[in-house]
């Protein structure tokens, strides 16, 4: 029966989190942890957390015992856990505990819409993107009725609106082929198709800006190995892209960047057969 209930959760599993380690999954609600052989499992609300703090796990390697940095976890019933750390068990953590502080906002459009002293914090499912529970950040000034005008913008996205991001994206890696050569590790092919450019773009988080027109702007930022440092970003006002670039928060200062690859900003980056012949291959 249990394993039962813990099948509920599978969709919140492959849509929101990565695993932590071992048997340990982190979504937006809770933390689950598996025994060995899914014969049993504990599940943690992280609403019901009182109190975190760092610890450490012994674990033994060979002949040694070292110490594998750690969480220690007190729910409302005085329990206590240990779990293994990470920077992503972290960050819900810290969040869970900034919405408790934070003042909700009813939305419609929005999911666990939050105001607090220095940013808003909300949710938006994206099909286009396939991605469950993105990040949307704003600033703590920007009004709410603009705030969810431009999340159903981005929650209506259809492919034909980011044709023109998607090409340049395109030309932005055949430059990046130029500039600094291919990966032989990459996951990326050295002749990237315009049609697969989706399939190598991780969709991360969404800014919410406010301008000092009438646009509605935000940005769409991308995990990618096609700059693994940074990331990739997309700028748009209402449904122009008007920067694709080295990921950023702040690309409104950007725009005019010479490293601006979005069309009309940026001449086409194509590579012929001979191009390709002379990058360079590690």
């Amino acid at each position: 029966k249990k394993i039962n209930k813990l099948l509920e959760y599978q969709d919140e599993i492959n849509n929101y989190c990565d695993d932590l380690c071992d048997g340990v999954y982190v979504t937006k609600s809770r933390i689950l942890i598996v025994k060995s052989g899914f014969n049993s499992y504990k599940e943690i609300l992280l609403d019901n957390i009182t109190s975190c703090k760092e610890s450490t796990i012994h674990e033994t390697v060979g002949d040694r015992i070292i110490d594998i940095p750690a969480i220690t976890i007190t729910t409302s019933d005085n329990k206590s856990i240990r779990i293994p750390s990470s920077d992503k068990l972290v960050n819900l953590l810290k969040m869970n505990n900034d919405n408790k502080e934070g003042k909700l906002i009813k939305s419609s459009i929005i999911n666990d819409y939050y105001r607090f002293d220095d940013y808003q914090q909300g949710f938006i499912d994206l099909e286009l993107f396939n991605k469950k529970n993105c990040s949307l950040w704003i600033d703590s000034d920007v009004d709410v009725s603009y705030v969810e005008k431009v999340a159903l913008v981005i929650k209506k996205l259809t492919k034909k609106d980011i044709q023109d991001a998607i090409e340049s994206t395109l030309w932005f890696y055949n430059n990046e082929l130029l500039e600094y050569g291919y990966s032989n590790d990459s996951s990326i092919p050295l002749k990237l198709e315009k049609e697969d450019v989706l399939d190598y773009l991780k969709l991360e988080e969404i800014y919410i800006r406010k301008v000092n027109n009438n646009s509605l702007c935000y940005i769409i930022y991308f995990h990618t190995d096609m700059e693994i440092e940074h990331g990739i970003s997309w700028m748009f006002k209402d449904n122009n892209v008007v920067y694709v670039g080295v990921g950023s928060d702040e690309t409104l200062d950007d725009v005019n960047s010479k490293y601006n690859f979005a069309k009309g900003y940026h001449s086409e980056v194509l590579l012929t057969n001979e191009d390709y012949q002379k990058i360079d291959r590690k």
